[in-house]
């Protein structure tokens, strides 16, 4: 404080005064008022470097919760400016904002270069820069921790904390203490984490630092909440709220969320829906997506468990618009992160090839001195020679002839030598060309090992040393740091702890075992960075099976790890919508079939009492129009169970021929109407009974008939059924529906077995359908061991119209014998009772309500309405009924429980019968464990209505 007040001398006490108010957090000023106040001063003093610096610094860490932008400039200003004019203090915090800044864009790499730049201060005897180097290490503790790396990051904190303990610092320890309490909480360990936090908060309190105090108390609150003690952490968020008077939005956004927690908790939604969104709208005004994305993905869940699934819709689809985006920004932060990591590597290469050039220069130069020097030692020793030389021949004359023999011999030596020195230039040669095929391929293998990211080592268990490529230095290591003092340890403690012993185990086994072996392990960068890598150990064995050489190759496999993560993400979206698709449909199916239940029944109500043939022509088109719409609806629900593997196909025992004729009978009367003629041939070799599902395969023909009668103007359609193949028991039949129609042209018959497709776009505006037909029918046809297709023209072709002929193929076992009874085949015409029968109906919807009152009054029922299963529940309990009939969806109590708790109650069996939109097989199988007789769907028939009392009610009530 002593040397900024010696730097603003001369401003005047009140001068002074704001400065050091706006300076240090323990006075309690409006954070705005601390904005404006200091935006003015930077603007209208004129201030040292060094204080400017400062103002700088205390802005970026201002606007770093509302303004991350602002903050960016005004911590690369400050920084600027303190390596300027070397204000150590200036660089370690800007250094700080801007890695806290590129963290929050999602650039890793580039936030742990500011951190590690600020780190290295720690050796600072000012106690501010000393501050600011834990302050990094604790950021990059902080990096660790989001990732999961909970070791690595409780080692980074208790650091940090060691230094600020060290300056008896309590901003510091108290941040710390919190961190670590982070920690403790990810690692599921509550009590220790509590501990950190409450000596956090105590330090928080003590030096008056308010967001540090609200962090905390949102971190104890969610200890409590964790142990289910939901009072105590709804008080500590509310004491939370009274302090939070800044106003700091990012905290509050917190302490609401938190709260709606402890109010689902409670079970009270409408409160947790109000905190909740509260929380989104402080995210929304804050414009931090990362708040955004957690309150709008909070609240779809929450409307989901209150079950408005249009809001919840709504806010999951602003949940994965702002997810999206974040997506987009972090592939691009990794992209540049990337870039910044080629352009390192792309300097590192420059520098290995100028010193390789620098390298055969010096080589060169030595190899020209050498030869120099030797040819000055050749031409003196010449000299020398030819002296000697003229002075014998000189002064001894007579000795001539003995010299001329010497000389003779001498040159036949020197050929010979000259022939010596030939070959040993060519072995030269040949040796020179080696050495530059051997410099080629290991150029091209460290080539291979940088571009693959691949690196090799060998260990000789003999001598215990370890040799390993260049590339397994850069790829343990920083691709321009590689210490100089490299030892196996150093590539060890590289290893993440929680996979060390898989390395060594790996090790052990090729070393006793002999065998190859194959490890993925991940490792620490000097950046923090976490690499995935995969290795292989192979040992080399002599004849007596001792261990001569390991040797081994390691491979980064980060960009595979992070495919099959974004591929397992894409799979999970894919899961979640298909199963909001299948509730979609099914809420659909409910509420569909519910006002169309009332739409048939009253239809066919009017049509037994109408006398009047206009009328009856209406509701004739009304039911026509309701069933056209029931057999849309059970398309789409196909359709949903086929693509999701849910239709079940059954294997009973039934009549084919028997099937056939019933289910070509209407459709017969509807095609003679038309003027058209009707034919259905069955060859003799097809069997009466057979094993399969009836249901799929009545299903299969009368899809094909009826697109048939829809496309067939004039002429004939002709159902024929034929065996194709037999072996062990079972029979593959084929069934082909000939019409002499439209047709379907050759490049549209592969297309309108897809779904929603049709031949044309005009045959839905004047045929209409929905193109799910003939898709349903493909992919029945297969799941009943067969296929479809079609033949156009086809055999009933004729000069005007070519027609088609559409076919199926199943596979059927062969069946046994069986006497059906008459009764169960003709058509029921009782629709009444011998003597009334006392009914129950609890049904919530009013014109369902009038609906059944008027169908069960028809066949002499004395009817009781009520509105929930609670009700029927007491009515049951005051007075004696024949049959129960339950609605399952209804308010205050469902059909479910209402059944269950009759089925306990009741001293006499009474039949209960479920009667719901919910047609689904669980649905069912539900309404039977519930204790129902049977369950009955919407929209029903009287006459389905009338056969089920019938089976269940005594023999002596009927007709």
């Amino acid at each position: 404080m002593m040397i900024i007040s010696s730097t603003i001398t001369g401003r005047g006490l009140l001068f002074q005064w704001m400065f050091l108010l706006l300076l240090f957090p323990g006075f309690k000023v409006n954070a705005q008022v601390k904005r404006d106040s200091i935006l003015n001063l930077l603007s209208s003093t004129h201030l040292p470097d060094t204080q400017r610096v400062i103002i700088y610094e205390k802005l970026a860490y201002v606007y770093r919760f509302n303004s991350p932008d602002s903050s960016f400039w005004y911590a690369n200003e400050g920084l600027k400016l303190s390596v300027k004019i070397g204000f150590d203090y200036g660089v370690v915090y800007c250094l700080n904002h801007l890695g806290l800044y590129y963290l929050n864009k999602g650039s890793s790499y580039t936030a742990l270069n500011y951190f590690n730049q600020a780190e290295q201060f720690k050796s600072s005897t000012d106690k501010r820069v000393f501050q600011g180097a834990a302050f990094a290490i604790n950021n990059i503790g902080m990096m660790r921790l989001e990732k999961a790396d909970f070791s690595g990051a409780e080692q980074m904190f208790r650091k940090a904390l060691a230094m600020d303990e060290q300056l008896k610092y309590k901003k510091g320890i108290a941040r710390e203490s919190g961190n670590l309490g982070k920690v403790m909480l990810a690692l599921n360990r509550p009590d220790d984490a509590l501990q950190f936090f409450e000596r956090s908060l105590q330090l928080d309190n003590e030096i008056n630092h308010i967001p540090g105090s609200l962090e905390t108390m949102v971190d104890i609150a969610r200890v409590h909440l964790m142990k289910g003690n939901l009072d105590k952490a709804d008080s500590i968020l509310l004491s939370a709220m009274e302090i939070n008077n800044e106003s700091y939005l990012a905290v509050k956004i917190r302490i609401l969320d938190l709260r709606a927690s402890v109010e689902m908790e409670r079970r009270n939604f409408p409160q947790a829906l109000k905190y909740r969104k509260l929380a989104f709208s402080n995210a929304v005004k804050l414009g931090v997506r990362e708040h955004i994305i957690t309150s709008s993905k909070g609240l779809s869940d929450l409307l989901v468990q209150m079950d408005n699934y249009k809001d919840a819709y709504h806010f999951l689809e602003l949940h994965s618009r702002y997810i999206s985006e974040v997506d987009r920004e972090r592939q691009k932060a990794q992209v540049d992160d990337l870039l910044a990591l080629y352009k390192a590597e792309k300097r590192q290469n420059e520098l290995v090839a100028l010193q390789e050039n620098r390298q055969q220069m010096l080589f060169y130069n030595s190899r020209l001195i050498s030869m120099r020097n030797g040819l000055i030692v050749s031409l003196c020793f010449s000299l020398v020679l030819g002296t000697i030389i003229y002075k014998a021949y000189r002064d001894k004359r007579f000795v001539n002839r003995e010299l001329m023999k010497k000389f003779q011999e001498v040159r036949s030596k020197s050929e010979e030598i000259n022939l010596k020195n030939k070959e040993i230039e060519s072995i030269n040669t040949s040796l020179v060309e080696i050495n530059r095929i051997l410099n080629k391929n290991e150029l091209q293998l460290k080539d291979a090992q940088r571009i693959g990211r691949l690196g090799s080592w060998e260990y000789t268990p003999s001598d215990k040393s370890c040799l390993w490529s260049e590339q397994l230095g850069q790829l343990f290591f920083s691709d321009d740091y590689i210490p100089s003092n490299l030892r196996l340890r150093s590539f060890i403690e590289r290893i993440l702890d929680a996979d060390r012993k898989i390395v060594f185990d790996a090790l052990r086994k090729a070393s006793t075992e002999g065998s190859v072996q194959e490890v993925q392990f991940r490792i620490n960068k000097e950046f923090d960075e976490v690499l995935f890598i995969k290795g292989r150990v192979c040992p080399l064995i002599d004849d007596a099976g001792n261990l001569q050489l390991l040797t081994g190759i390691v491979a980064d496999i980060s960009d595979q790890k992070r495919i099959e993560n974004h591929l397992i993400e894409a799979k999970e979206h894919a899961e979640m919508a298909n199963h909001s698709k299948s509730i979609f449909l099914a809420n659909m199916s409910h509420e569909i079939r519910t006002p169309l239940n009332a739409i048939l029944g009253f239809a066919d109500v009017l049509l037994k009492e109408s006398t009047d043939m206009q009328q009856r022509e209406y509701l004739v088109h009304i039911k026509n129009a309701g069933d056209n719409l029931l057999i849309l609806l059970n398309d789409i629900l196909d359709f949903n169970k086929i693509e999701h593997g849910k239709l079940e196909i059954e294997r009973v025992n039934y009549n084919l021929h028997e099937l056939i004729s019933l289910s070509v009978a209407p459709y017969k009367l509807h095609a003679e109407e038309k003027g058209l003629q009707f034919e259905v041939q069955c060859e003799s070799d097809v069997p009466s009974f057979v094993k399969g599902d009836p249901h799929r395969t009545r299903q299969l023909l009368v899809n094909y008939i009826s697109n048939a009668i829809k496309f067939t103007q004039h002429g004939v359609i002709r159902v024929t059924v034929k065996k194709i193949d037999a072996s062990d028991g079972k029979l593959k039949l084929r069934f082909t529906v000939s019409d002499s129609g439209i047709g379907i042209p050759d490049e549209k018959q592969n297309k309108i077995f897809d779904a929603f497709t049709q031949a044309d776009s005009s045959t839905t505006r004047k045929f209409g359908g929905t193109g799910l037909g003939l898709a349903i029918n493909k992919q029945l046809s297969m799941l009943l061991g067969g296929d479809s297709g079609v033949i156009s023209p086809g055999v009933l072709a004729d000069s005007n119209q070519p027609g088609s002929d559409f076919w199926f193929e199943l596979v059927v076992e062969a069946g046994c014998y069986e006497v059906t009874s008459q009764a169960s085949m003709k058509i029921i015409n009782q629709s009444g009772f011998s003597e009334p029968v006392r009914i129950l109906v609890a049904e919530d919807n009013l014109i369902n309500q009038l609906l059944m009152k008027k169908v069960l009054e028809s066949m002499n029922c004395i009817v009781t309405m009520v509105e929930n299963g609670k009700q029927a529940v007491d009515a049951v309990n005051n007075t004696d009924f024949d049959a129960i009939l339950l609605d399952i969806q209804m308010p205050v109590m469902d059909g479910h429980q209402a059944a269950m708790l009759l089925r306990q109650k009741l001293t006499e069996y009474i039949p209960i019968i479920g009667v719901s939109a919910n047609v689904f097989r669980d649905d069912i199988i539900k309404s039977t464990m519930a204790g129902m007789n049977a369950h009955i769907g919407k929209p029903f028939k009287a006459s389905e209505l009338f056969e089920i009392l019938k089976v269940h009610l005594p023999e002596h009530k009927l007709l």
